[in-house]
């Protein structure tokens, strides 16, 4: 295997497949070799966090069967199979060479962690999707954490808190989901001698995480310089924090990789997974899905087509879909324009861009919010 192929692959991949085993599938899927098995109820909560970071085990491994395979048991469903495990103890994660051999793992519940187990099981490279933070100081934060273009997470940590220690290992995986997109960034900010400046930033507690969405801001005038405890310096954070502040957002639910990822995401209308992919349904919520359904229905009937057109148009201008909304109108315009038919052509050419594969993790996000819009404009048969 080439292991630089597959660090590079790593950030390309999306739509993990995790194997479901159930009580006749069980013993011959563990009779073929390694496998990563997790066991969980997926009416856990905690389980259903736990699903993603498996979801990125295997999206790592989707290309690399050889090495390992990843598969789940619903201990719901198939109580046989988990009679030997404490449900208090969800989730559980067993490595497997047979299905009467396993390892089973006892560490932090975190995509490289899982990775790590997988390596120290199979003699493999441990791959490592996580990537080191950078720590910003008081006097550059305005600088970095307030841009037009760019929304920032800061980790408001100290450095010797335990708390701080474990959040740090999170967004360092949060940040190797989001370095090719280039639109967000992770950093980390030491608040133990800058409390009173932390709390500005609704950041009192250790740790606090906080999001600054993009900010119209003018670097020339807007940014405070580089003097520590100046008046300037206070009178332009002052006049900074008036314009951008506001929109500032504070996570106050659990802080896992996952869960910063898609609380980011909805926040700022990405489509990241937590292994550096995209998300398949990437551009496209239900409702929005719903009104270009109506859209390709009316146009196929030939009835009402411009009504729908401007209903879809509405509700995608309510949505966080909306700054793809270029995309729609100009699919909707052809379809009206060329017909049902050459969307269908159209969506045969995008997602062949995508099955090929070589694409940026930009490009990959925008195709693939393309093949979306597409799909849904095409009614059902």
């Amino acid at each position: 295997m080439n292991l630089l192929l597959l660090s590079i692959s790593v950030n390309l991949i999306s739509g993990a497949f995790i194997d479901s085993l159930t009580s006749k599938t069980f013993d011959k899927y563990l009779s073929k070799g390694n496998s990563f098995v997790y066991f969980c109820d997926p009416s856990w909560a905690k389980c259903r966090t736990a699903s993603y970071l498996v979801d990125a085990v295997a999206a790592v491994y989707e290309k690399y069967k050889d090495i390992v395979r990843v598969a789940s048991v619903n201990c719901d469903s198939y109580r046989n199979l988990c009679k030997d495990i404490n449900s208090s103890n969800y989730p559980v994660i067993r490595f497997s060479k047979s299905p009467s051999e396993f390892v089973q793992y006892d560490g932090v519940n975190e995509v490289d962690d899982y990775l790590g187990f997988v390596a120290q099981n199979t003699g493999k490279p441990h791959i490592k999707l996580s990537k080191p933070l950078d720590y910003i100081s008081h006097q550059d934060f305005h600088n970095v954490v307030f841009d037009t273009n760019t929304s920032v997470v800061v980790g408001f940590v100290e450095k010797d808190d335990v708390g701080s220690k474990q959040m740090i290992k999170h967004l360092e995986q949060l940040n190797g989901a989001y370095i090719p997109y280039d639109r967000i960034k992770v950093v980390l900010f030491d608040k133990k001698d800058h409390k009173e400046f932390a709390a500005r930033f609704n950041a009192s507690a250790t740790p606090s995480l906080v999001l600054f969405p993009a900010c119209d801001v003018d670097k020339s005038t807007d940014v405070p310089p580089k003097i520590v405890n100046g008046k300037e310096f206070w009178e332009q954070t002052d006049k900074i924090d008036k314009k951008c502040k506001q929109n500032i957002e504070t996570h106050s639910g659990d802080k896992t990789s996952v869960t910063v990822l898609q609380w980011v995401n909805k926040k700022v209308g990405a489509h990241r997974t937590i292994e550096g992919g995209v998300e398949s349904t990437a551009g496209v919520e239900p409702g929005v899905a719903d009104a270009l359904k109506i859209f390709g229905t009316a146009l196929k009937s030939d009835f009402a087509v411009d009504i729908a057109k401007n209903q879809a148009m509405e509700v995608i201008s309510r949505s966080k879909c909306k700054s793809a909304s270029d995309k729609y109108l100009y699919y909707m315009e052809q379809a009206m324009e060329n017909g049902l038919d050459w969307i269908e052509n159209e969506r045969s050419r995008v997602d062949g861009i995508l099955a090929f594969g070589q694409l940026t993790t930009l490009k990959e996000e925008e195709f693939r919010i393309r093949s979306n819009i597409l799909e849904y404009i095409l009614p059902d048969d």
